[in-house]
């Protein structure tokens, strides 16, 4: 039997879930870049804890809920303790629906670099809203009325 190891680079213990070969690796000669998930992981176990708390605070509760939704029980509680009880809540509600849509690829990885753009930026950024405000209908010659 040949050994099996991450393919990913491990970081205080944390390690992607992409398993290889040992010989796998050896041919190529060096370990596979870290997946994005790990990235985001590496992020929350290095950040100070006030700084994390405050951006995950500032994140959006869908971007929250979709970079973890491939994450373990311990991971996503390790996001999860970060949180206030009612960001925490409204997290975890946003899971669930999550876990029932079909989510793609791209709107995965859209959200996660979001978080870890957020995680990794020294200032903040303003959150990308995921709806379009809806604004009247102009009527002839007069200006559009904002909403109220």
């Amino acid at each position: 039997m040949h050994a099996r190891f991450d393919a990913c680079y491990c970081v205080f213990g944390v390690c992607s879930r992409y398993n290889l070969d040992e010989h796998a690796v050896l041919l190529v000669g060096f370990p596979a870049m870290p997946t994005p998930d790990a990235h985001l992981l590496t992020l929350l176990h290095t950040l100070p804890p006030l700084l994390l708390q405050n951006t995950l605070m500032a994140c959006t509760d869908r971007d929250l809920a979709m970079a973890m939704l491939r994450f373990s029980g311990v991971e996503r509680e390790l996001l999860l303790g970060r949180l206030a009880p009612a960001k925490r809540d409204r997290v975890r509600e946003e899971l669930t629906l999550q876990q029932r849509v079909r989510i793609s690829d791209a709107h995965y990885k859209a959200s996660l670099d979001a978080v870890i753009r957020r995680l990794s930026s020294q200032r903040g950024q303003q959150p990308v809203r995921s709806y379009l405000r809806p604004c009247r209908t102009p009527r002839r010659g007069r200006p559009p009325r904002p909403l109220r």
